[in-house]
């Protein structure tokens, strides 16, 4: 049987080409990458120029087939690149596009959120703004509150999959410029093609590597910042500091201050009366912290309060607010006040001692915004910030706690008050993690930052996402099947036995598929865990079949690993 083919294109001059080209190639892709084909004409018959009305935006059709040209095209796109070239012996014409899918990837998202409608609602809106086809969309009710602060189409397409609760659904666009969404597989057995080694499989790499396994997971959404900027000048205490709901904030209003349960309280001489509640003097909320000790106590005395509970992963430049005062029966001033973060205990604390200029007066409350994170550690030449004991980590804050210090105060009574304490400029953030990868494959972390998550849950989801898709290696299989195989389709589901590898019948996906011309040759792209949404590795089948092998990224590979 022999391999034809026909390009057809459609433009002001259409072409109908049969063998005409020097060579040829059609890639289909899942959720990673769009379609991509090129094709090389000749450029010149005798003296004369041809082909040179074939114009960028011309939709190219491309039928592949057996002994005869089908009826449907196998792959549809659009020119978006051409080159004339002086080969070593002709001038030749070379065309480049992508799939239907490309106005996806060149048009912009803008300032939109699907606002927990459902998943296939929100894909259809998708497909409404583009004037695109629905029948390949899979029914799926999650609700997902995804926000676009410009976003181009192909990448929101594919955070509906990784942002909603593993919804886990492949998309791509088809010749008949419909979306397709739907799990995997699109096809199984006994439709799609046998893939046998040293039969229609001419060469094969198997790749599994751990470089891609991820077991502990950091997910930091978008900077969520207050109405009220200064707390240092106005209370931020008002109901609408809050950009976002107050029953979704990241760190409540007056949320650790008011719940007086949480907190202990000590003093230097060993008798105090805290913590309490003073309720009538509340700054905000309900209660008033209240820390202090009769008269009688020593002179070099100290009050503290601390609260022990996870607190936050404090990532770039966020604030820890809060609100104090302090009163003492004869006018003594405070000595040193302290703060402590213990993260995640004692002997491995932050610890912020504010100078003296800044120590608010007696019974003169004030607001505070204390920086926090790694750049507001103590350095050489600088009069404040945190101090490490020990090995500290800003991703594990367990406890915080205040102390008051005043000298000379034996026979006064000394109090010290808290409250309206929160965190600003926080990022949401979610974290997890997945034990027997950690044990199988050791600790492996991964560090992520989205912009476009606006909720705790948002970044849970999609941390969990992350981790079905990285805790375990995937094994990718690029197959070399001659002659061309169209029947090989992204999306099918193939079970693979190869004995030398010790594989039998494990399933594989298929993700890529490149039909080339006149190399008479299709590679396909196989992944055995369905989660993975990314090529891990291409190679060159050329190289490959030469006995030589190299690894090439794509541009949307060097893209997604610059990341």
């Amino acid at each position: 049987m022999t391999t034809v083919y026909q390009i057809k294109t459609a433009g002001a001059h259409p072409y109908t080409l049969t063998s005409d080209a020097k060579s040829l190639r059609a890639k289909t892709n899942l959720t990673g990458q769009l379609g991509n084909f090129s094709f090389t004409l000749p450029g010149l018959n005798g003296l004369t120029k041809v082909f040179d009305d074939i114009a960028l935006k011309d939709t190219v059709e491309i039928y592949i087939g057996k002994d005869t040209i089908p009826g449907t095209p196998l792959f549809k796109g659009v020119i978006d690149t051409i080159q004339n070239v002086w080969g070593e012996t002709e001038y030749m014409r070379q065309f480049s596009g992508r799939d239907l899918g490309e106005q996806m990837a060149r048009q912009i998202l803008r300032q939109y959120s699907s606002a927990g409608d459902t998943a296939h609602n929100t894909v259809d809106e998708i497909c409404a703004r583009l004037g695109m086809g629905t029948g390949e969309v899979a029914a799926d009710a999650t609700a997902i509150t995804i926000v676009s602060n410009d976003t181009k189409y192909d990448s929101y397409m594919r955070e509906i999959g990784d942002y909603a609760n593993l919804i886990n659904k492949d998309w791509y666009v088809d010749v008949n410029n419909n979306i397709v969404w739907k799990l995997r597989p699109i096809r199984t057995t006994p439709d799609v093609s046998i893939l046998t080694i040293g039969d229609n499989v001419q060469n094969y790499t198997l790749t599994y590597s751990i470089t891609e396994v991820y077991n502990r997971i950091w997910v930091f959404g978008a900077t969520e910042k207050y109405e009220k900027d200064d707390p240092q000048s106005v209370s931020a205490c008002a109901d609408t500091q809050f950009t976002r709901v107050p029953t979704d904030v990241p760190y409540g209003h007056d949320l650790y201050s008011d719940d007086i349960g949480s907190w202990t309280g000590g003093s230097g001489s060993g008798a105090h009366t805290g913590p309490s509640a003073v309720g009538a003097g509340a700054h905000c909320g309900s209660n008033l912290l209240a820390n202090g000790v009769g008269a009688g106590s020593q002179d070099n005395e100290y009050v503290w309060l601390k609260r022990t509970w996870p607190l936050t992963r404090v990532k770039d430049e966020a604030l820890l607010n809060f609100y104090t005062a302090y009163n003492v029966t004869a006018p003594h001033d405070l000595t040193n006040f302290d703060i402590t973060l213990d993260a995640p205990d004692v002997a491995n604390s932050l610890t912020y001692s504010m100078d003296s200029s800044h120590f608010p007066g007696v019974t003169i409350p004030a607001h505070f915004a204390i920086r926090l994170g790694p750049g507001y550690e103590v350095l050489t030449g600088i009069t404040d910030g945190w101090v490490k004991t020990g090995d500290p980590d800003w991703y594990d804050l367990e406890a915080v706690k205040f102390q008051w210090q005043w000298d000379n105060v034996a026979g006064n009574t000394v109090v010290a008050n808290l409250d309206c304490l929160y965190f600003s400029n926080l990022r949401w953030s979610a974290y997890i993690e997945n034990v027997p990868s950690q044990t199988a494959y050791g600790l492996r972390e991964m560090v992520v930052t989205d912009d476009k998550l606006h909720s705790t849950t948002a970044c849970t989801n999609y941390a969990t996402t992350l981790l079905a898709q990285k805790k375990d290696p995937a094994y990718q299989l690029d197959v070399y099947v001659a002659p061309i195989d169209t029947n090989i389709l992204i999306g099918d589901r193939i079970p693979i036995t190869i004995a030398n590898e010790n594989l039998t019948a494990v399933p594989f996906d298929v993700i890529s598929v490149e039909h080339m011309i006149p190399e008479d040759l299709t590679h396909a792209v196989l992944l055995s865990n369905e989660r993975a949404r990314q090529v891990l590795k291409i190679t060159d089948p050329r190289a490959t079949m030469r006995g030589l092998h190299f690894d090439v990224l794509d541009q949307a590979q060097r893209r997604k690993v610059a990341k």
